[in-house]
């Protein structure tokens, strides 16, 4: 055993050694050359020679394979690696899980379910304790500790590897790896519900934090002249550090309590509430608000928005993210002043910086798409939908 031990460490050193002093030479050779065949190649030669040579000093293939997966992620060139392998890994990953499937007795399940569920059972809740424990010692907030200990509750992949090699070297019994075996798969089974639930604790948990997630009833009665901002993700803070750079105030409304934790952290004015609700906006201060602005991603959601705000403040300016053109049209005619299709505008960025690039007058580039703006993007309603 000490010898092995012995035989498992200098060959890991030496992989690790090697592979750090030649892999980023011979990939910058090979990346010189442009062939992705040859790209290919090299990284299957790395990790099945790897794999290759980690089984003559007695260390698993699995194990010098995932070695070499960690050396060429630690290069410039993991990125095109990663797309390069993708296919392979869907196909072999798919062949591992049902060859897995395959050798599992469906029959010992059921005779042996009441050991098989305590197995799951004590897994499961043994690794979320620890993973949240840890989470919270590098000082994550228990919301996000809580999610994380219940996403990774579930047995690895290396545990069928373990368990099978263990079963042929007639370390384990076979009634015993069918049992472990049953355990993992089913732990990996319940990992949809697992994470579902991790993130109905976080919001919950995020949801009563007093210090980090406020209300719209913490909306001061002094703010005046702001302007009320539906939905917090992308666009809507892409809005909000637009009106603070121009020296406006805003209020933003959202019902995502992690993303409005982590924001008020960021001395954000967040609020968790639901705009489409007439109390709610009342309590944000539409009444005394310059304007409002819908980001919502949700065609409905943003259409009961805007017809609540058109109904109760007539006389409120309504700007709103729209999905197409049609939707924006549609937005329009509900009380929006100014529906933005984001496809549309998308688009017209990014023709006219490609345009400028290729050396059209900026002045011209800039006439041509406010003529496309114009008139409600009447010209650009001719596109054909398949």
């Amino acid at each position: 055993m000490g010898m092995a031990v012995v035989k498992a460490a200098v060959a890991l050193l030496l992989v690790v050694g090697v592979g750090r002093l030649i892999l980023r030479p011979v990939y910058r050779i090979i990346a010189e050359t442009r062939s992705s065949e040859l790209f290919v190649a090299t990284t299957l030669l790395v990790i099945l020679g790897t794999g290759w040579l980690m089984s003559l000093v007695g260390i698993s293939m699995v194990l010098g394979a995932f070695l070499a997966g960690i050396l060429l992620s630690e290069t410039e060139y993991r990125h095109q690696v990663e797309a390069d392998i993708r296919p392979f890994r869907g196909i072999l990953l798919g062949l591992f899980f049902m060859s897995v499937g395959m050798s599992i007795d469906i029959a010992l399940i059921w005779s042996e379910l009441a050991q098989i569920t305590l197995l799951v059972i004590g897994l499961m809740v043994g690794k979320s304790i620890v993973t949240a424990a840890l989470c919270r010692g590098f000082g994550l907030p228990v919301s996000v500790s809580v999610r994380v200990g219940l996403l990774l509750s579930q047995g690895g992949e290396f545990g069928f590897i373990l368990f099978l090699t263990a079963s042929t070297l007639g370390l384990l019994a076979a009634e015993t790896t069918q049992i472990l075996l049953a355990s993992v798969a089913l732990t990996m089974v319940a990992t949809p519900l697992m994470a579902y639930a991790g993130s109905q604790f976080s919001s919950f948990w995020a949801r009563h934090e007093k210090v980090s997630v406020a209300g719209v009833e913490q909306i001061g009665e002094d703010l005046h002249d702001h302007v009320l901002i539906a939905g917090f993700g992308r666009v809507g803070q892409t809005v909000a550090k637009m009106l603070s750079a121009g020296g406006i105030s805003y209020a933003a409304l959202d019902l995502d309590a992690t993303r409005i934790a982590a924001c008020r952290a960021k001395g954000m004015p967040v609020f968790f509430g639901d705009a489409g609700q007439i109390e709610i906006l009342s309590s944000a201060g539409a009444s005394r608000a310059r304007g409002a602005v819908v980001t919502i991603d949700q065609p409905a959601t943003a259409d009961g928005i805007v017809a609540a705000l058109h109904e109760f403040f007539p006389d409120l300016p309504i700007f709103v993210r729209a999905q197409d053109l049609l939707h924006g049209r549609r937005l329009e005619t509900e009380g929006a002043i100014q529906a933005v299709p984001e496809t549309l505008e998308a688009s017209l960025q990014l023709g006219a910086i490609a345009m400028t690039s290729m050396g059209t007058n900026s002045d011209e580039v800039v006439e041509i798409v406010e003529e496309l703006r114009s008139d409600d993007y009447i010209k650009l309603g001719e596109i054909i939908h398949g």
